[in-house]
């Protein structure tokens, strides 16, 4: 008797049942789809790379004073962590003209940018993106952008842009920056700014094969806000950076010689007015400042 009393029970609210196994399991889903919104949101997001004086250094040669037609090489990055400097490797330190040994072409060998912060949440921990050259520059492939070109001061810049979004090149980066939430970043803007202070003097090593550049640092990192983003990125390539002096976040000094800038974007942080005309992916750019200790 009390069986058939529990089968017509459960035929009477079968209904019942289903919306809430349904309601259980939507609820363990929607946090992994939350995390895909970034991703959809920040192929709109980047800008085309059309800039008329910035080019492809794939002939191992820095740009000549009159601009010529932009030849542009990508990056796939991979991230490789907790692995030692101490390589058996050809080490250089930076001379003029260095980042020239270094082949940016299509299908030559990867070029890996590393970290390793001495100071703040990710200290001693290595950071690190490797750019495979690729023929394209479209987020979800998985590809990055590269350009060389001078300053008016006459500096030397290789400028490596990269995505930021969940398994974008430069999303490493960006973490050890502000962090990830769901769909933001996790540090408020104040907690930001002391964090890429704590980084700022991290060393850096550039490897390509047996060739190393070592005796580099991370000198500064440069935060363009969510009010200065769309002016910055209506900017040619070879105007950012002046373009984030004027605004007063990045220090002329640091732009003599040689330098290697790896920018990517900002995700919208708690607390801060976000920008409406971009997604909650690009609401900041970082611009990591990439120095020779023997240039102070």
């Amino acid at each position: 008797m009390k069986t058939k009393q529990c089968l017509s029970f459960l035929l009477n609210y079968w209904g019942v049942w289903v919306l809430a196994l349904c309601l259980l399991v939507g609820g363990i889903l929607i946090k992994p789809v939350l995390t895909l919104v970034p991703v959809l949101l920040n192929s709109a997001s980047r800008k085309p790379a059309t800039n008329s004086s910035a080019f492809n250094p794939i002939n191992n040669e820095f740009p000549a004073e009159v601009p010529i037609e932009p030849n542009y090489a990508r990056f796939l990055p991979l991230i490789i962590q907790n692995e030692s400097f101490s390589e058996d490797q050809q080490v250089e330190t930076w001379d003029k003209g260095a980042l020239s040994s270094f082949d940016f072409s299509p299908n030559s060998s990867p070029i890996k940018v590393a970290f390793l912060p001495k100071n703040g949440n990710d200290a001693e921990k290595l950071v690190e993106v490797l750019f495979l050259p690729g023929s394209q520059c479209i987020y979800g492939d998985g590809q990055a952008c590269i350009f060389a070109f001078h300053l008016q001061n006459q500096t030397q810049v290789i400028f490596a842009s990269v995505h930021s979004g969940m398994d974008g090149e430069g999303e490493p980066f960006r973490n050890m920056i502000e962090g990830t939430g769901i769909n933001r970043g996790l540090f408020t803007p104040f907690q930001v700014e002391d964090n890429m202070a704590s980084i700022a003097g991290s060393q850096v090593v550039i490897k390509q094969g047996d060739l190393a550049l070592q005796n580099l640092e991370l000198t500064a990192i440069a935060r363009i806000p969510p009010a200065f983003v769309e002016a910055y990125l209506a900017l040619p390539i070879e105007s950012t950076l002046e373009y984030a002096i004027e605004i007063g976040v990045l220090n002329p000094e640091l732009l003599r010689g040689e330098v290697f800038i790896l920018e990517t974007c900002g995700w919208q942080l708690p607390g801060e007015e976000a920008n409406a005309n971009y997604p909650s992916s690009a609401q900041s750019i970082y611009l990591g400042v990439v120095r020779p200790v023997s240039m102070y």
